[in-house]
C-alpha cells in the first residue's frame, strides 16, 4: 500500500478516558446513527450529504457528567426541537472551511429521537472542519497530494510523530503506564459502553477516478465507490477483546499519546476489518469532477437566506 504522510493532528479524539473509542479510526461515536457520502472532485472541492438520527437524552447520558447530566437531558429534553435548532446554528455558524450549506433540516420523530440532514459544500477537503458538540462528531476525511503516485484520502489524519523519538522506556516504567492506562479505561468504561449501544456509521466515498489500492475501504466493481460502515456492538466488543490482551496494553504503554494515540483506532480496525491501520485509498489519475461544483454552489447560496430563517 502506497504510504501516506502523517497528517497534523490527532485522528482519533478524546472525549473521557476509554471512551475516546469515540475517535473508532479517525470518527466520532455518542449514540447515533448516521450516513454520510462524500462526493469529490479531482480538484479537492466537493459536498457531504449526511443524515443523522440522535436522541438528546441518550446523547446526554453518555456525553456529561454525573453532577452535570440531570440539567443537561431536562434541557435537551423539554424542547428538543429547540436543541436541534441550536445544534445546527452552532454547526454552520462556528464550521470552517464550508463555502456552503444546503437543504438543512431536522424532523421530530416518536420516542424522542430528532433526524438531521443536510448537505455542506467544500473548496477544499483539506481546510473542512465541522464543529459539532459531543455526541455527535464527524469523522475526518483527507485527502492528500502523492505527487507522481497520485493522490489518496484517508479516514482519520492519524497522529503526527514527536518531533524527537522518545527514549525507551525501562521494564518498570512500562507496567507503571500499563496499570495507569488500565485505571483510566475502566474510569470510562461503563459510559464507552453506553455511547456505542446505538452507535452505527455508513460511509460512503465518492471517487472522481478509480481507486488503484485500497484499506479496509469495501469498493464497488468500478472501484469508484468506496463504503464502511461501523456497528457499535462490534466495536464495544473489539475494545474487550484489546482490554484484555496484555501485549496490547504494553504496545500502547510504549507509545506517545497512551490511549490518545493511533494504537487504539489501528486497533479497534484490526479487529472489526482483519487490518491494522486507517482506511485509505489510492487513485493514480485525477479523474473527472463528479458534479458542477460552482453552479450547486450557486443555488445554495441563493436559496440560503430563506432556509436560515426556517
Amino acid at each position: 500500500m502506497t504510504p501516506l504522510p502523517a497528517g497534523p493532528g490527532a485522528g482519533a479524539r478524546s472525549v473521557a478516558a476509554f471512551a475516546l473509542v469515540a475517535a473508532l479510526a479517525g470518527l466520532g461515536a455518542g449514540c447515533v446513527d448516521s450516513t454520510q457520502d462524500y462526493f469529490l472532485n479531482p480538484d479537492g472541492s466537493g459536498k457531504a450529504c449526511f443524515e443523522v438520527a440522535c436522541n438528546p437524552e441518550r446523547i446526554a447520558q453518555a456525553e456529561t457528567e454525573e453532577d452535570a447530566a440531570e440539567d443537561a437531558r431536562r434541557s435537551m429534553c423539554e424542547d428538543p426541537e429547540g436543541w436541534a435548532r441550536e445544534l445546527l446554528r452552532q454547526v454552520v455558524e462556528e464550521s470552517s472551511g464550508v463555502t456552503a450549506w444546503s437543504r438543512l433540516e431536522y424532523v421530530a420523530e416518536r420516542k424522542g429521537d430528532i433526524r438531521l440532514r443536510g448537505t455542506v459544500y467544500f473548496a477544499d477537503l483539506a481546510k473542512l472542519r465541522l464543529e459539532v458538540p459531543p455526541g455527535i462528531e464527524w469523522p475526518v476525511l483527507s485527502r492528500v497530494s502523492l505527487g507522481e503516485a497520485g493522490w489518496a484520502v484517508q479516514l482519520g489524519q492519524g497522529v503526527a510523530p514527536p518531533a524527537a523519538a522518545p527514549a525507551t522506556p525501562t521494564e518498570e516504567e512500562i507496567r507503571r503506564r500499563v496499570a495507569a492506562l488500565k485505571a483510566e479505561y475502566e474510569s470510562g468504561r461503563n459510559r464507552a459502553d453506553r455511547s456505542m449501544e446505538n452507535f452505527n456509521l455508513v460511509l460512503a466515498v465518492h471517487l472522481p477516478a478509480a481507486a488503484a489500492e485500497t484499506a479496509l475501504f469495501q469498493a464497488d466493481a468500478a472501484r469508484r465507490v468506496l463504503r464502511l460502515r461501523y456497528e457499535g456492538a462490534k466495536v464495544k466488543d473489539a475494545i474487550h477483546q484489546l482490554a484484555a490482551d496484555e501485549a496490547w496494553w504494553r504496545s500502547v504503554a510504549v507509545q506517545a499519546g497512551g490511549l490518545e494515540s493511533d494504537r487504539l483506532a489501528q486497533g479497534i480496525n484490526e479487529k472489526l476489518f482483519g487490518e491494522c491501520g486507517f482506511a485509505r485509498a489510492v487513485a493514480r489519475e485525477a479523474g473527472r469532477p463528479l458534479f458542477d461544483f460552482a453552479a450547486e454552489v450557486a443555488a445554495a447560496t441563493k436559496a440560503w437566506p430563506a432556509m436560515r430563517k426556517k
